[in-house]
């Protein structure tokens, strides 16, 4: 074969490939050992007709004592491959293969590194890996090194800064500009769908760099209804590089908020406005739809956005001191809920919020109440409200 090569000219006819790889062919038939031909990132030589032609006869005619193992981002789609798994002849095993599951997480943790975790640890650490192994290991690692799991989990940038150096060099900066650009812009989202994409990222290309990224599995996930995610480290990674001009980060999730305002998706409206740390626009919407999330259970989701939002928002909009003590009476944190009804009584002009915030109270009453004790006992709790119930008429 390499006599065959000698004598070609610099450039190859598909003729002249096939004549190659049939004496390639003859030769390993007289070797007879079995032998094993590794061909990693395929990927970056896939484009190449000549290449994609000599594998292809080989692989028609590939004796028995001979294996090929293919590592490439980008599947092949070869005509062959569907001949070959009816046939039994070829073993496809995809990025959900090599992931971890959480038990398989929690066995390595306590049998290799000793370390026993915590369901909710093991949870944590799946939430950002995802499985993905070299992330696992790098987490791993640092904890082995002496950082407890709690700096690990809270410190990413630097626990994980040889993970992030990675994809920066080997993932990001092979991709064209264009490509780098859409990544490193539409990591802001959380799904990704064409349509959103063109829109915020204005461009009218978003579907086929979307099907591009895919084919090359490129840390991209497909969802239903042509929504896509990012890898959970990949997006983070991702993020980190669009922080860094500050100035394009609050823009595009301004875009991203009023986008979502318009459709109607108000809870993702707010989530954006909150990233950037609009809390103004950020107030004006969660009053509107605080209601809504508290009669649709999403008590949680409530809470967390409430929690972030500065107290001198919530006092020029009482009505999330209101929400934020409904949230509490239905958790029995009755203090916590008392103490904002109050808030929000106090603050407010308007009639209605000041007569449901005086109902929340008197539910406080209602639900702490003891039916074996003397009505004297509560008898100054209810006084003080109906006190309040007063000042309100006098500044009525």
């Amino acid at each position: 074969m390499l006599g065959n090569i000698k004598n070609a000219s610099q450039y190859f006819s598909l003729e002249q490939i096939s004549h190659i790889a049939a004496s390639f062919i003859n030769e390993m038939m007289d070797f007879r050992e079995e032998t094993i031909i590794v061909l990693d990132d395929y990927h970056h030589v896939a484009h190449s007709i000549e290449i994609e032609h000599f594998l292809l006869f080989l692989i028609e005619h590939m004796p028995t004592n001979l294996h090929i193992v293919l590592s490439t981002r980008r599947k092949p789609k070869w005509e062959s491959l569907s001949k070959l798994r009816v046939q039994g002849d070829v073993l496809e095993i995809s990025q959900y293969d090599l992931v971890f599951s959480p038990d398989e997480m929690t066995y390595i943790l306590e049998e290799i590194y000793q370390i026993p975790p915590t369901k909710q640890e093991i949870s944590k650490i799946y939430q950002i890996t995802e499985g993905w192994a070299i992330a696992f290991h790098l987490i791993a690692q640092q904890i082995k090194a002496g950082n407890s799991l709690h700096v690990v989990l809270n410190n990413q940038k630097k626990s994980l800064k040889d993970l992030f150096d990675y994809l920066a060099t080997e993932v990001l900066s092979r991709q064209s500009f264009i490509i780098q650009q859409f990544l490193i812009q539409s990591s802001i989202l959380d799904y990704l769908s064409p349509e959103l994409c063109d829109e915020i990222l204005e461009i009218n290309a978003s579907n086929e760099i979307i099907k591009g990224l895919i084919d090359q599995n490129l840390f991209i996930v497909e969802g239903d209804n042509e929504y896509y995610r990012y890898h959970a480290l990949f997006k983070r990674f991702l993020v980190n590089m669009l922080k860094r001009d500050e100035a394009e980060y609050v823009k595009l999730h301004r875009r991203v908020a009023f986008y979502y305002e318009r459709k109607g998706n108000t809870e993702q409206a707010i989530y954006h406005f909150m990233k950037i740390e609009d809390f103004g626009k950020a107030s004006v919407l969660l009053s509107k739809f605080g209601k809504e999330m508290l009669e649709s259970g999403r008590l949680q989701t409530l809470y967390d956005l409430l929690q972030n939002i500065p107290i001198r928002y919530k006092q020029e909009f009482p009505i999330l001191f209101y929400y934020q003590g409904e949230v509490e009476r239905y958790r029995s944190r009755y203090e916590n809920a008392k103490e904002n009804y109050e808030k929000a009584f106090e603050r407010t002009e308007d009639s209605y919020l000041a007569s449901v915030a005086l109902e929340g109270i008197a539910r406080i009453y209602l639900d702490t109440i003891q039916p074996d004790q003397p009505a004297g006992r509560n008898s100054g709790y209810a006084e003080e409200r109906l006190g309040l119930y007063g000042r309100f008429g006098e500044t009525g």
